[in-house]
């Protein structure tokens, strides 16, 4: 199975594996995205059915809920304009596709999912620019 997350905006992208894997991590604040990422985790049975959301609340006590994706180390990362794995940083605005894939090992089986690719519309922010630009 697969979905495809549209206007998603990163938080966090770790493309380099340090020991557990790469990921991104998106804002899903917004009540469709969590509702479209828990039925396809419903629909697909991944792990027990239900997304682990954590809600993150910043030093202004800005609360955003966060989500995790997985990456593997055949994830495209591509993007609009020249746009690419460079420009996923914090505000990002990228559309994912997900996939699920089945896994069976001496520690059990099931399905989980990851990403198959990324597809960046808007670059994040350049933290140094955003500094020197104001």
């Amino acid at each position: 199975m697969e979905t495809i997350i549209k206007g998603a905006k990163i938080v966090f992208a770790d493309l380099t594996d340090k020991g557990y894997g790469k990921n991104i991590v998106i804002d899903v604040s917004d009540i469709d995205l969590q509702e479209q990422i828990a039925k396809f985790y419903e629909d697909a049975k991944i792990g027990d059915g239900k997304p682990k959301f954590k809600d993150y609340t910043n030093k202004d006590g800005v609360t955003t809920k966060q989500f995790t994706l997985k990456l593997s180390d055949f994830t495209d990362i591509d993007g609009k304009d020249g746009l690419g794995a460079d420009d996923l940083r914090y505000g990002a605005k990228v559309n994912v596709l997900v996939r699920t894939y089945d896994w069976d090992n001496k520690f059990g089986k099931g399905t989980s999912a990851r990403v198959q690719s990324i597809f960046v519309v808007e670059g994040g922010v350049k933290t140094n620019m955003a500094k020197i630009a104001e």
